[in-house]
Parts: C-alpha cells; sequence; structure tokens
C-alpha cells in the first residue's frame, strides 16, 4: 500500500478524481442517490494544510482539500452517493477484460466476489454489474440470492 500517493501521480487516475468532487457535490446539492462508474483508486478527502499543499492540483491555489490515494489497487468500480452527498456504497468489477488487467494496459485490480452485495435504499435495493460481471452466472445469482430489485 502507498500512502500518500496522489491521484495526479497517473494521468488516467487524475482525471478521476474531480469525479469524486463533481458527484458528491451534485448528490448533495440535489438530494439525490448518484451512481457513477470510473477506473479510479480509493482516496480519501485530506484537510491537512501541508497534505493538501503536497497533493492538490497546483492549479487550484484555493482549494480546502485534497484526494489522497489510499492503496494501490485501482478498480472499475460503481460509487454510489447519497443525499447528503456522501459515499454509501461501492460495487467492484470482479470479472476483468483482458485490456484491464495487463499490466501494458489499464492493470486495473479485480473486485472480490464474495465482497458483491446489494445496496439497500429507501425504494429498492440496487447493485451494479459492470461490463463482463452483467453476464456471469455466478454474479447474478449472488445477487438473486440477495434480494437485488434493481440493476444498474
Amino acid at each position: 500500500m502507498t500512502t500518500g500517493k496522489t491521484m495526479q501521480d497517473d494521468g488516467w487516475a487524475r482525471r478521476g478524481a474531480p469525479t469524486l468532487d463533481v458527484f458528491e457535490t451534485l448528490a448533495a446539492e440535489h438530494g439525490v442517490w448518484i451512481a457513477v462508474t470510473t477506473n479510479v483508486a480509493d482516496a480519501r478527502r485530506v484537510t491537512d494544510p501541508a497534505l493538501i499543499d503536497a497533493l492538490a492540483d497546483e492549479a487550484e491555489t484555493d482549494r480546502s482539500f485534497a484526494w489522497e490515494a489510499i492503496g494501490d489497487d485501482l478498480h472499475n468500480q460503481t460509487l454510489v452517493y447519497g443525499p447528503d452527498g456522501g459515499l454509501q456504497h461501492r460495487f467492484r468489477k470482479a470479472y476483468l477484460v483482458p485490456i484491464e488487467e495487463a499490466e501494458d494496459g489499464l492493470a486495473l485490480s479485480f473486485g472480490p466476489l464474495d465482497a458483491l452485495r446489494p445496496l439497500q435504499l429507501p425504494f429498492a435495493r440496487i447493485a451494479s454489474v459492470i461490463s463482463k460481471d452483467a453476464w456471469m452466472p455466478d454474479v447474478l445469482d449472488r445477487l438473486a440470492l440477495e434480494d437485488t430489485q434493481v440493476l444498474l
């Protein structure tokens, strides 16, 4: 695990960082649930001024926080934000296609199949199946056994 790695360290990962800002803000401003699928490292918001100076985009001098990667694994995952803007759940893709797992490709990590669980929302139990996961019987069977009502 590489703590302190910035979202800017990899070009494509850097582009993922605004995803975290945009969708949490939209969810909070409109009081809605938002699900977005992206390839991004797990990250946490840091507010320590020294960390902001080290991690934040130099072009954004008025930032009160920065995103710090909290691990080396990059996942194709659906992030679900609640009406308060908080990250409520992650659905990580279990079955990668060759370009996603190749070291000379995206070098993504597999999501653990045994961690795949639906999220109970006020109106339904939802789950996200990304690409190849959508036609894998063990993924669909697991979600059916968990009484999933809506697949994204």
